[in-house]
This record gives C-alpha cells, sequence and structure tokens, in this order.
C-alpha cells in the first residue's frame, strides 16, 4: 500500500509579513552615511522584522546605471558602500524557509549626496501609462504616453521624450513642460519603445528605462 503524503502544519505555510522600511528615508536626500572616498560613502539600510521571515533580501538599484545589487540578510539592517551624487531606489523580501514563499516590500527612493550639494539630479522618470509590456487600444490610431517624474529641489524645467518601434528609441520631441505626451499617432499590430529624458533648471538631467507597449 503506498503511504500517505504527510501535510504540513499550517503554521509553516503562513507567509512573510511584508518588511517596513525604516532608513534611508523615502523620497529625501541621504546625508547620515559614513564617507569612504571623495566618490563613496557607506549607508546602513535598516527595516523592521517582518512576521514569519527568516531571513530578507536587500535589494539596491542604482538609477543612473539601473544595476541592481542584492544581499542575503538574516538580520534587518545592513551597510553598504554607494556612490555619491546618486539616486537610488530600495526594496527588502522577507523570506520564510518553512513556507517558501517570499513578500516583497514597498520601493523607497533616496538621493545619495555629496559634499557641499546643493542642487540634486532629479529622480529618472517613471511610466505611469501605458505600463511595461502593456497592450493598448488606440482609438483614431492616438495613444497619450504619461509619467511620473520627481526632483528634490522641485524645480524640472522640461522632459525630452524618446520614442520609437526600435528597442533604442530616437528623440521624438523635446521641451515638454508637463509629464504627459497626448495625442501620438502610432500604428496597429505594432511594438514601441520609449523613454523620457528628465531636465532640471540647473541642466541636471536623467534617464528612464526603457519601456515598451503594444498597440492593439
Amino acid at each position: 500500500m503506498a503511504g500517505c503524503k504527510k501535510s504540513r502544519p499550517e503554521a509553516e505555510l503562513v507567509p512573510p509579513a511584508k518588511a517596513k522600511l525604516v532608513s534611508p528615508a523615502k523620497d529625501e536626500a541621504c546625508i547620515s552615511g559614513k564617507s569612504v572616498s571623495e566618490q563613496l560613502n557607506t549607508i546602513n539600510f535598516v527595516w523592521e522584522k517582518a512576521e514569519h521571515a527568516d531571513s530578507y533580501k536587500l535589494a539596491i538599484k542604482n538609477l543612473l546605471t539601473n544595476q541592481t545589487p542584492t544581499y542575503n540578510r538574516v538580520e534587518p539592517s545592513k551597510n553598504v558602500v554607494l556612490d555619491k551624487s546618486t539616486p537610488y531606489a530600495w526594496y527588502v523580501v522577507s523570506k520564510s524557509a518553512k513556507s517558501g514563499v517570499e513578500t516583497m516590500s514597498e520601493t523607497w527612493k533616496f538621493y545619495n549626496s555629496g559634499p557641499g550639494a546643493s542642487n540634486y539630479i532629479p529622480y529618472p522618470a517613471e511610466a505611469v501609462a501605458p505600463k511595461m509590456g502593456e497592450t493598448v487600444v488606440a482609438p483614431n490610431n492616438l495613444v497619450t504616453l504619461r509619467w511620473l517624474a520627481l526632483d528634490l529641489d522641485n524645480d524640472i524645467r522640461s522632459y525630452r521624450l524618446y520614442l520609437d518601434t526600435n528597442p533604442d528609441p530616437a528623440l521624438f520631441k523635446e521641451n515638454y513642460t508637463t509629464n504627459s505626451a497626448k495625442d501620438i499617432y502610432v500604428n496597429g499590430n505594432t511594438v514601441y519603445y520609449w523613454k523620457v529624458v528628465t531636465i532640471d533648471q540647473m541642466g541636471n538631467s536623467s534617464e528612464s528605462m526603457v519601456y515598451k507597449f503594444t498597440v492593439r
């Protein structure tokens, strides 16, 4: 007779809670790091312990290069050496070996400021619509692109929009002063790629990742 498969205790199947981020603070310039050199400083990442989690994965994304190194942790903190004068985003994944489930926290952005910083590079814009990989209907072959942009100095001057059917999109139009581009003509059954460059009053700029959408 075949043996019965033992069921796992219900307590072991409980997924870990979402970690609550503490520091660096959300959407702020981080000035509490310990300087290592002219280009680098150490930032202490801290989050609250998550219920039912026995380990964590800390992810820190450089918003200029889009590189996202990760660090496995048991304790809810980690010192990391980062580039100064650079915007970052970070999040924590709570992990449970018992349930085999992972839970992702919110994502917070911060600016790792350099010595004497008085003006900050804008955070790279993020697509609002169409979302990454979305398939859209374009009435009269027209679409509107919308994005979210943030600058700690609140001095965004303009945007440049790149849009193409090529994965490396060409410049479509510059000097947008709002975070949308309305009534852009597109072809049906076509994949489009787009990105936005955000420019502030001091001439600092940041480039978003390349997004894509498909017109039905």
